[in-house]
């Protein structure tokens, strides 16, 4: 499986809902970013936020850590936030709440020295109570930790919270125009904020307080407290006594007064006032109506009723008053001896007199009647509910029918005059005289039992979201919960598909089969059906069948057969189906999922919706790999390079950075793909940038592909060290950089089989006329055995067309050498792809072989041209049966003028800004010209180009800039290429230092004692990723001229002790060796190295400091490697070897 290098940059992700709201003005936010920096040993943290932000929205404070440290260097992020300020969720990097409003990033994932990082943490303004103008800070400490040396930087940026009011006060006649009758008036709060819900509003605080004209009868004070996510409106409802001549107007006012947010943001004040219609006579009308239901609540009317056999439902009795006179002694009457049908409950209004007395229920006739002084005022209403069920017995298309019926009074107003009625409410006018007579109504309503139909739902949830944001933020590779909840509230079984669509257009989920899980809950009451936590209690297993099919992991689907059905009222049986799935790579926003399963009611379906938020993440990768492992001197291969995208960005700007080693050359033409096999344009310079075409982006989730064709030059092992890829993010143009390979775990390694144990053995290969000489030198001892053989054989043509459709037999030998000296030529091997001269006495050979090749056939055109290379192996034995091969090879192409460099000096110094550095080579190019550039080491890619098309006079002075990154020093080297490009040569590597800040250093003293070793079973990581939680096996320290005994089947660090230059803000360096049994030393820079052992014996393991270019007393232990069998590990072999 391939390993790629990630790094990570992250951007905020704002949600709005937007809401239109006439005459109210969305508040423009100024969201370029306020940005501070601060120099964390030498290079910068960059910190951001927008600057402004509406209260309760999300603030993605972005934070930027450099990558310009060592490997074993650890940074930690703390951010500490202002009183008025909340911490709402971490992004990529999770945050712990260190108390007093800090917060610092989890010692897991570690935030590696090398390693670049980006990164968001949310917070908000707390909403509703947040005044507008006030300024949050952020003050972020970065802290670097380089084996006991702590380097911190601090820096603060800023935001400002933006909020308005967006209420409104308004007050409405509602009903009551009867002179001296009552009146009802309504205050409204309406809030209508266009920003989004709860986002830039104010909490409203305060009193609302009568003054009308006439007498207040209830509502004369009201206090108010709301905060309001939606645009709704909040009431508030006055009753008044109308105590005004007929034909007049009544104004109602009210004063209000109100504060906003926390008390201190503003205040909100003034008056609202309404009118009623005309003062009129009295008008009595009461509405009487009763109505029928089923199990879920649908009525009679409606097309969707259904109540079949043994069923449950209800009936409404209703009595409105839809006049302007009140009404009184009410008394309704029904009689539910109703065939078909057995009533199982009655609920009369509160107060009221039920005969006979229930409990019990019975089929018999029944007489409701109001209470003493009850009045049913203009706009009000009483209900009585009566619960059913139709009986088993009942046959569907029973038509089931019943009446009630209704007396009552008007509630008499004495006029104040002697005219009767009772005393009058408003004494100062003339109340007109009401119509007290008793009067009546009835009304009637009927259904149909009906056969047994299913009512399905659905429900769909995200369970568990990483943070309380809505909707939740998501980072690619995360793990969503989800859970989908059927319901059958119908009398008959439920059986219908479920579909779950994860790959619909701007999705781009995966769901996990093994997640999956089934939940049955029975007998459940309705309402919760739109619930994401139900209080179901214990489940049980679903008894009846439910099938996933997650053959597409994409779009998942299930087959749900015969689930019960139930008809009590208000009652549902659901069935809950939980699982997960993984976020791939796509574009970031919001995205909205969808489960449904077809409409139980006709066309159609029933669907049900989750919002969820991919977070603005770049991610690049890269990986080479050679698709041979094993290529001999002369033979091709390809170096495969794979761009990734695994953000939720598009990336363009695309550069590549591949520096091939010298053991291979480029021998044919790029090519880059998408991962349709779509090429993709790009150009190339240096040895080896590639520059694809700035338009293009690669899109999250997808690859380019790039193939890479060379030949290697020379036998044995052949690393490409190391390759890095730059890309911008087409939202930001903020740069992402990823690499993979180092000096110690290449990118891409090939090796040959050529083994030679015969001293001063030789070949070599000539054209001769149109065959070929095979030139042996076969040494000081005689050999026994000669064998040629064709190993490989390439052909190029100038033109496609050029290619003839069969190339005929061709790479076969033939030769008239049929005796090598005293050896004999196999009968039979002419005109084969080997020959062998294995027959007759040994002898010394130093002689040729005569060689015919066959080749392909070829058109016979002007037009057209044809390039081959052919390689032979030589493979001889001598007499004490030493084996020697050799790896020939020919082409036929007209070999380039020579371009040859060979750069001298420059091992390991130390230079300081301000000084010159000479850099001096050899041999010639074919231009004539040269160009310069100076190389970064450290992140592997071209710094700055010194020089262009400059005579090649074999030297060159560059003066070190003040402006060059040297805190902490840092590794370069200078690469001279041919103008044209056609060969180049990199120096040794050196070091540049600021100097000047550390004044005259000299050797101190070891602060510890010990050398740290770590022992892996398995082969360490060469991704950072899995190096986090990458599981040690041992651990030891051995003290300086100490000695520890290891095994050679493990993979091991070793990390030096602590030093302190003199004075202590000298800056160390560390240099390591490692000295074989056989005096064999390998060396390198830095504190910690891997290392595995692969002979036995002792080792000398030297970790010297360095202060000031001194080097000082070193820490020496020795490793002794005890000999052992073979041992299997991962399905391997290890079984050292001493040669």
């Amino acid at each position: 499986m391939k390993k790629i290098i990630y790094t990570f940059k992250t951007y905020m992700l704002l949600v709005f809902l937007f809401a239109t709201a006439l005459g109210y003005s969305q508040i423009v936010l100024n969201t370029s970013p306020n940005t501070d920096t601060c120099n964390l040993s030498g290079d910068n943290v960059t910190v951001s936020v927008p600057s402004e932000a509406l209260t309760g929205d999300n603030i993605a404070l972005n934070i930027t850590l450099p990558g310009s440290y060592d490997a074993g260097c650890v940074k930690t992020v703390s951010i500490t936030n202002s009183a008025n300020l909340v911490f709402q969720s971490s992004g990529a990097i999770p945050f712990t709440n260190m108390g007093g409003g800090t917060y610092q990033n989890n010692p897991s994932p570690t935030l590696n020295g090398n390693d670049g990082h980006n990164f968001n943490v949310f917070y908000k303004f707390p909403g509703y109570t947040t005044c507008n103008g006030t300024v949050g800070t952020f003050d972020v400490t970065v802290t670097l930790d380089c084996a006991g040396v702590i380097t911190t930087c601090t820096t603060s940026v800023s935001v400002i919270a933006r909020a308005d009011n967006y209420w409104s006060i308004t007050k409405e006649f509602v009903t009551g125009d009867l002179t001296c009758g009552l009146s009802t008036w309504k205050i409204k709060l309406h809030h209508n904020n266009p920003n989004g819900s709860g986002l830039g509003t104010y909490k409203l605080s305060g009193t609302i307080t009568e003054t009308p004209s006439v007498p207040i009868v209830n509502g004369a004070v009201h206090t108010v407290n709301y905060s309001m996510a939606s645009n709704s409106f909040y009431t508030k409802y006055v009753t008044l006594q109308n105590c005004a001549p007929e034909g007049s107007i009544i104004t109602n006012s009210a004063n209000y007064n109100f504060t906003l947010g926390d008390g201190t943001c503003g205040t909100m004040t003034g008056s609202v006032s309404a009118v009623s219609d005309p003062l009129v006579s009295p008008n009595t009308d009461l509405s009487f109506v009763k109505y029928a239901y089923d199990n879920n609540g649908y009525p009679s009317t409606h097309p969707y009723f259904n109540i079949p056999p043994g069923c449950s439902g209800k009936y409404r009795i209703q009595a409105k008053n839809n006049g302007n006179v009140p009404w009184t002694n009410l008394v309704i009457t029904d009689d539910f001896n109703i065939p078909g049908i057995t009533i199982t409950n009655i609920s009369p209004p509160a107060g009221w007199i039920t005969l006979p007395t229930i409990p019990p229920y019975l089929n018999i006739l029944y007489t409701f009647t109001a209470p003493l002084g009850f009045v049913l005022n203009p706009g009000e209403e009483i209900n009585i509910w009566v619960d059913f069920e139709v009986n088993l017995t009942t046959l569907v298309g029973t038509t089931i029918t019943n009446s009630a019926t209704i007396d009552y009074q008007a509630s008499g107003t004495g006029s104040g005059n002697g005219n009767g009625g009772g005393p009058s409410p408003c004494p100062a006018i003339s109340c007109p005289t009401i119509d007290t007579s008793l009067q009546n109504d009835s009304t009637t309503v009927d259904f149909d039992v009906a056969t047994k139909e299913p009512r399905g739902s659905i429900k769909k949830c995200i369970l568990n979201p990483p943070s309380a944001i809505v909707p939740p933020i998501y980072q690619i590779g995360d793990i969503m919960e989800f859970s989908v909840m059927i319901g059958n509230s119908g009398a008959g079984n439920l059986t219908t598909i479920l579909t779950d669509a994860f790959g619909m257009p701007g999705q781009n989920l995966e769901i996990l089969p093994g997640s999956i899980t089934y939940e049955y809950y029975a007998d459940q009451n309705r309402s919760y059906r739109n619930s994401c936590s139900p209080p179901f209690g214990a489940p049980i297993p679903p008894p009846f069948s439910v099938v996933a099919d997650t053959l597409n992991l994409q779009n998942p689907f299930w087959t749900i057969t015969n689930m019960p059905g139930i008809c009590d009222y208000n009652r549902s049986n659901f069935l809950i189906i939980k699982f997960n799935a993984e976020v791939l790579p796509q574009l970031h926003g919001t995205k909205t999922n969808s489960a449904s399963i077809p409409s139980t009611t006709g066309a159609g379906t029933h669907s049900s919706a989750v919002n969820y938020s991919i977070d603005q993440v770049g991610v690049l990768g890269i990986f080479k790999e050679a698709d041979e492992e094993i290529v001999e001197n002369g033979q091709s291969f390809n170096y495969i390079i794979t761009i990734s995208n695994d953000g939720s960005v598009p990336l363009d700007n695309i550069v590549i950075t591949d520096m091939l080693p010298n053991c291979v050359s480029v021998n044919g033409t790029l090519t880059i793909e998408d991962d349709l096999a779509t090429p993709i344009p790009f150009t190339t310079s240096g040895s080896l940038i590639i520059n694809i075409n700035p338009a293009i982006q690669i899109f999250p989730g997808n690859d380019f592909t790039i193939t890479i064709p060379v030949v290697k030059s020379g036998g044995g092992n052949c690393c490409n060290e190391s390759v890095s890829v730059t890309a911008e993010m087409t939202t930001s143009g903020v740069e992402l950089n990823a690499n993979y390979g180092s000096p110690e775990a290449p990118a891409a390694c090939v090796t040959g089989t050529e083994c030679c144990d015969i001293e001063d053995f030789d070949a070599s290969i000539q054209e001769n006329n149109g065959s070929f000489n095979v030139n042996i030198n076969g040494g000081s001892v005689p050999l026994q055995e000669v064998e040629i053989s064709m190993v490989d054989y390439h052909i190029e043509y100038s033109e496609r067309d050029c290619k003839p459709d069969d190339l005929g037999v061709f790479g076969t030998l033939t030769t008239s050498t049929t005796n090598l000296s005293n050896l004999i030529l196999n009968s039979g091997d002419n005109g084969t792809s080997s020959l062998s001269w294995l027959l007759g006495n040994p002898s010394i050979i130093n002689s040729s072989v005569n060689l015919d090749i066959l080749y392909p056939d070829v058109l016979n055109l002007e037009c057209c041209d044809v390039e081959f290379y052919f390689c032979l192996k030589v493979k001889v034995k001598d007499v004490n049966c030493n084996v020697c091969e050799k790896i020939i090879c020919f082409t036929n192409e007209t070999p380039p003028p020579p371009c040859e460099i060979d750069i001298n000096g420059l091992q390991d110094q130390k230079y300081c800004v301000g000084e010159t550095i000479t850099i001096n080579w050899s041999g010639s190019t074919p231009t004539g010209l040269v160009n310069v550039s100076l190389f970064d080491v450290t992140n592997s890619a071209i710094y700055q180009v010194l020089a262009t098309n400059i005579p090649n006079t074999g030297t060159f002075t560059y003066t070190i800039p003040a402006t060059i990154s040297c805190d902490p020093p840092r590794t370069w080297s200078l690469i001279v290429e041919d103008a044209e490009k056609e060969c180049f040569n990199r120096s040794n590597p050196f070091i540049i230092e600021c100097c000047e800040q550390h004044g005259d250093c000299d050797c101190g003293e070891w602060l510890t004692n010990g050398v740290t070793v770590k022992g892996y079973i398995k082969k360490i990581p060469k991704d950072p990723k899995q190096k986090i939680n990458f599981q040690t096996n041992f651990e030891k320290q051995i003290e300086c001229e100490g000695q520890i005994t290891l095994k050679p089947t493990m993979n091991y660090t070793f990390t030096s002790p602590n030093y302190v230059c003199n004075p202590e803000n000298c800056d160390v360096a560390y240099k390591w060796e490692v000295i074989d049994p056989d005096g064999i030393i390998l060396s390198g820079n830095g504190k910690t190295f891997n290392y595995n052992f692969n002979d036995y014996g002792t080792y000398k393991i030297i970790f010297t400091p360095i202060c000031g270019g001194n080097e000082c007393e070193p820490c020496i232990v020795y490793v002794n490697i005890e000999k052992q069998g073979p041992v299997v590990i991962d399905g391997q072999i290890y079984k050292p070897t001493k040669f």
